[in-house]
C-alpha cells in the first residue's frame, strides 16, 4: 500500500465496499451456476471478508499514521537539536568575543548586584567567577579621594542616558591592594531591564610610564643643569685664573724683591734704630713680611687647583670614557672642592686613606661626583660644628675589593625614609634645594663600577655610607687590611 494511502480515508471506504460488492456478486455467481444449495453462506462470507478487510485497512491506516507521527517527531527533533545547537554556538561565540576583550567588563544591575563579567576581569582583579558574579560592585572600588564622585550618583546619570568616563580605584580582593583604573559606564538593556556595562582600564602601567618619562625629564633639566654649571664654570675659571695669575706672578715678584733689599733694610736698622713700616716696628714686620709673600703664593696656588678641578668636575665626559681610577686622588679631590663647605660645616674632620691601594677600571669623574654627593649629604645631616666626619678607604682581602666609607654624627636617618633614600626624586630637604636625584645617580654610578652602596643608620646618632668597588688587580705587597 501506498505510503501516503491514509490520507483520504473516503477512497478507503470506497475501495473496501467496491471489494465487498465484487466478491458478493463472485459469490452469487457461484452459488447460481454451480452450488444453488448453499443458502446464506455466501452472504456471511462476504460480511466476514467486509469486516476483515475493514479491520486490515484500520490497522494499516493506524500503522501508516504512527508512521508518520514518528517521522514528524524524528524531524521535529532534529530541526530542535539544530536550533539548539546554533543558539549554543551563539552563545559560545559570544562568550568568546566578550572573554576576548582587553578591557575588564563588568554588567551589573542599578543595586550594584554583578551579573556577568569576562576573563579580562578575573585577569585584573585576581579573583573567579563565584567571587565576583553576584556580588556589589562597590566590594571591589573605593574612591580616589573624599571629593571623589559617589558610584551610585555615577549610576544615576548613566541610567538617564549619559554616558560618563572617570578614573577611581579598584580593590583586589585576594590582598586588598589598590590600584588605579579608568572607568568607561554606559547604559544597555537586555530584555526589559537597563543594566550598566562598565569597561575598566588598568592605569597602573600608564602610570608607570607617566613617571618613567617625569623621571627621565628631570635627568634631562639636571643634565642641562649641569651642563649649565660646566659653562658657567668654564668661565668663572677664567675670569679668576686671570686675576689670579697677576696675584701669583706678582707674589713671587715681590717676595725676591723683599728678599733682595731686606739686607739694605737690615742693615739701615742697626744703624738708625727701629722704624715703621706698613704701620708695623720693623723689627716685628721683617719676620711676617716673608711669610706674608709666602702665604699670598701658597693661596693663589690653591685657588688655582680648586678652580681646576672645578672644571674637571663639570666637564661633561661619556659614560663610556674609562681608565684606571685612584681612589685615593678621587677622595683627596672632592675634599679639596668641598674644603670650604667642610670647614663650614665641621671642626673634626678626619681624612684616613689606606697606602698603595691598586686602581679600579672605571670613570673617575663619575667616582668624585659619587664622593661630593656623600661627603656634601654628610655636611648637611650635622647639627653642629662639634659633630665630626670621617672619610676613610681600605682593602678588603675577603672579597678583593676596596671599601670607601663616609661616617657622620648627625642627625642619622628614620627607618620610613631609608627604605626610600634611594628612589629618584625622595628628599627630606626639598626646602633648602635639595633634588632627591642624589644618591639614586650616585647609586647607578657605583654600579657602573660593578660595586655596591649600603646605607646605614640610626636616627640621633648618624649615618654611614659604605661603597664597595671590586678589583681585579691585587694591591701592591705591605698594603695591610683595614678594620
Amino acid at each position: 500500500m501506498p505510503a501516503n494511502y491514509d490520507k483520504n480515508p473516503a477512497a478507503q471506504i470506497l475501495i473496501i465496499a467496491m471489494l465487498t460488492a465484487g466478491v458478493m456478486i463472485l459469490f452469487e455467481f457461484i452459488k447460481t451456476t454451480w452450488w444453488p444449495d448453499l443458502g446464506m453462506w455466501p452472504s456471511h462470507i462476504a460480511t466476514i471478508i467486509f469486516i476483515t478487510l475493514c479491520a486490515v485497512f484500520a490497522s494499516l491506516s493506524v500503522i501508516a499514521k504512527e508512521r508518520q507521527l514518528r517521522r514528524q517527531t524524528e524531524m521535529a527533533l532534529s530541526w530542535r537539536e539544530e536550533a539548539e545547537s546554533l543558539v549554543a554556538s551563539s552563545d559560545r561565540a559570544r562568550r568568546m568575543i566578550f572573554d576576548g576583550v582587553y578591557d575588564a567588563v563588568i554588567i551589573h544591575n542599578a543595586a550594584g548586584i554583578i551579573i556577568d563579567i569576562n576573563q579580562s576581569t578575573l585577569d585584573l582583579f585576581q579573583a573567579d567567577s563565584q567571587h565576583m558574579i553576584g556580588g556589589w560592585v562597590q566590594d571591589f572600588f573605593v574612591p580616589i579621594a573624599e571629593t571623589t564622585e559617589p558610584l551610585t550618583e555615577i549610576w544615576d546619570k548613566v541610567l538617564r542616558g549619559e554616558e560618563q568616563l572617570f578614573h577611581y580605584q579598584a580593590r583586589r580582593p585576594s590582598d586588598s591592594s589598590v590600584f588605579d583604573v579608568e572607568v568607561f559606564l554606559r547604559r544597555i538593556q537586555l530584555g526589559e531591564k537597563d543594566l550598566l556595562l562598565a569597561n575598566i582600564r588598568d592605569l597602573t602601567e600608564l602610570k608607570r610610564m607617566e613617571e618613567f618619562a617625569h623621571l627621565q625629564e628631570q635627568k634631562l633639566i639636571q643634565a642641562d643643569k649641569m651642563a649649565s654649571l660646566g659653562v658657567l664654570v668654564s668661565g668663572m675659571a677664567h675670569e679668576i685664573n686671570n686675576p689670579n695669575n697677576y696675584v701669583l706672578l706678582n707674589a713671587r715678584v715681590l717676595s725676591k724683591a723683599w728678599n733682595d733689599i731686606q739686607p739694605i733694610v737690615e742693615e739701615y736698622y742697626e744703624a738708625n734704630g727701629d722704624f715703621a713700616i706698613a704701620g708695623m716696628p720693623y723689627s716685628s714686620a721683617r719676620d711676617r713680611l716673608g711669610n706674608l709673600y709666602k702665604g699670598i703664593t701658597e693661596g693663589a696656588i690653591r685657588i688655582e687647583r680648586i678652580v681646576q678641578h672645578l672644571k674637571d668636575f663639570a666637564r661633561q665626559t661619556s659614560d663610556h670614557v674609562f681608565g684606571e681610577v685612584d681612589v685615593n686622588l678621587a677622595v683627596e679631590t672632592s675634599v679639596e672642592i668641598l674644603r670650604g663647605l667642610i670647614q663650614r660645616s665641621t671642626e673634626r674632620f678626619e681624612l684616613d686613606c689606606a697606602a698603595d691601594l691598586p686602581k679600579l677600571h672605571g670613570n673617575a669623574v663619575h667616582l668624585e661626583q659619587v664622593l661630593v654627593n656623600l661627603i656634601t649629604n654628610a655636611c648637611q645631616a650635622l647639627r653642629s660644628n662639634q659633630e665630626g666626619i670621617r672619610v676613610v678607604t681600605r682593602w678588603e682581602s675577603r672579597s678583593e675589593s676596596i671599601i670607601l666609607s663616609v661616617t657622620d654624627e648627625g642627625e642619622g636617618i628614620t627607618g620610613d625614609n631609608l627604605q626610600h633614600i634611594m628612589d629618584p626624586f625622595y628628599t627630606t630637604k626639598r626646602e633648602h634645594g635639595g633634588t632627591g636625584l642624589g644618591l639614586s645617580i650616585s647609586y647607578n654610578l657605583i654600579k657602573n663600577f660593578g660595586g655596591e652602596l649600603k646605607i646605614s643608620s640610626t636616627p640621633g646618632c648618624g649615618t654611614s655610607v659604605e661603597v664597595r668597588l671590586p678589583v681585579t688587580t691585587r694591591p701592591a705587597e705591605g698594603v695591610k687590611e683595614s678594620a
